[in-house]
């Protein structure tokens, strides 16, 4: 997981004092944040919509509580999420190329910092670029500008973890795991 999380918690205790409520505190921020970047993206096709999808997200049991409950990496996930899809909607699609591609180089980098976050975000940023590609294709060329854009910002996004590896003299692909993979039947009966 990324540090990204860990230096932001140390900042919050170091201003707050070490107690829970500064432990808890990131998710509330990091959802209302996310809410607003939704509130935001909806406003752009529908400011009637956008307000009562905010007053929803904001009140919605769930919400509340698991952004009050998670201490943990996972609370970025919505906000870099979302996050990606502010940048392309209010970036992105600009009509001056160098701001479009700021957009995407962006993009691209908020989608490595979920990656990097938790590789549990993978499917969420592929699913985004799956997206982007099936339902709004912008045509070949276009396509390959914006992706190699997005790609640079991935990369940028991801190396500070290839540079401390490289010092640190860290595997990239190990060719045996460091704890073997658990059987089939005890992975079923830690569900139960």
């Amino acid at each position: 997981t990324s540090p990204v999380h860990t230096y932001l918690l140390a900042i919050i205790i170091k201003i707050f004092g070490n107690s829970v409520w500064s432990l808890r505190c990131l998710g509330p921020i990091f959802t209302l944040i996310t809410i607003g970047a939704i509130f935001d993206t909806v406003r752009q096709f529908s400011a009637t919509r956008a307000r009562w999808m905010a007053c929803f997200l904001i009140t919605f049991p769930p919400v509340v509580v698991l952004s009050r409950l998670c201490g943990e990496v996972f609370v970025f996930n919505p906000f870099l999420f979302f996050g990606t899809i502010w940048v392309y909607v209010r970036i992105c699609r600009s009509r001056k190329q160098y701001i479009r591609r700021i957009g995407f180089l962006l993009a691209g980098f908020l989608l490595s910092l979920g990656v990097w976050n938790h590789i549990i975000f993978l499917p969420s940023a592929l699913s985004l670029v799956m997206c982007y590609t099936l339902f709004l294709w912008p045509g070949i060329r276009q396509f390959l500008d914006n992706g190699f854009f997005c790609s640079l910002g991935f990369l940028i996004g991801l190396l500070p973890r290839f540079i401390s590896a490289w010092v640190f003299g860290s595997v990239f692909f190990q060719k045996r795991p460091a704890i073997p993979p658990s059987s089939l039947t005890s992975a079923l009966l830690n569900y139960l």
